[in-house]
């Protein structure tokens, strides 16, 4: 495997965290007494923050709360998990270290904000590996498309050819695929339902990181 650069997600890919976006749309409501359909629940799983933030002052103008004010009290919910209690997966720090030591460039492509990112990867000591972090939210787009990925690659400046891409969620690993670059399906206990369809996108199927052929 030759590999020149790297671009990793985040939730699911280097931290234990998708319980943390599981249901986060019933558990967010309910405050409200409200249930989201599930068509709404659909519509929201293909979303950055800032799209989510739109449709929901749209779709529940009956709640004083702009855009923004849903976008920052999602957040909010979520601080404690990556601040507190979500752990590193196994075979992260052993591979980023391996990475690093043969200079390969790293940076961080995620759906997560950037302070929660940060925030999260510097208490479990990953982010002195990565040179960049780039969001949805704030590059405007989702991860089923290859946006994210084209900037990431654009900031490392390495052959796509030899840039890997590391995701754990089928539709983010088919945005992945569409940037041209080689993409990595990891194992995550929260995609095993889509497991065999991911080993048929992906280019490599890892059980975990420490499993790459380097």
């Amino acid at each position: 495997m030759e590999i020149t650069g790297a671009i990793f997600d985040m939730d699911g890919t280097l931290i234990d965290s998708m319980h943390l976006w599981r249901g986060w749309d019933i558990r967010y409501l309910a405050q409200y007494g409200i249930v989201p359909t599930e068509e709404q629940r659909k519509a929201l799983g293909g979303m950055n923050l800032t799209q989510v933030g739109k449709y929901l002052a749209q779709q529940f103008p009956e709640l004083p709360l702009s855009p923004e004010d849903h976008a920052d009290e999602i957040n909010h919910m979520q601080e404690r998990g990556y601040f507190h209690e979500v752990t590193v997966k196994p075979g992260v720090i052993p591979t980023l270290q391996k990475l690093q030591d043969l200079g390969v460039p790293m940076v961080v492509a995620t759906a997560t904000e950037r302070y929660l990112t940060e925030g999260c990867l510097r208490r479990l000591g990953l982010l002195l590996y990565f040179d960049e972090i780039f969001t949805t939210r704030e590059e405007g787009t989702s991860k089923n498309k290859p946006d994210l990925f084209l900037t990431a690659l654009e900031y490392l400046g390495t052959p796509k050819e030899s840039t890997w891409i590391f995701e754990d969620t089928l539709y983010s690993i088919r945005g992945a695929k569409l940037s041209g670059c080689p993409v990595a399906g990891v194992e995550d206990k929260w995609s095993a339902h889509n497991r065999e369809e991911i080993r048929e996108t992906c280019d490599l199927y890892l059980t975990s990181l420490d499993k790459i052929p380097l």
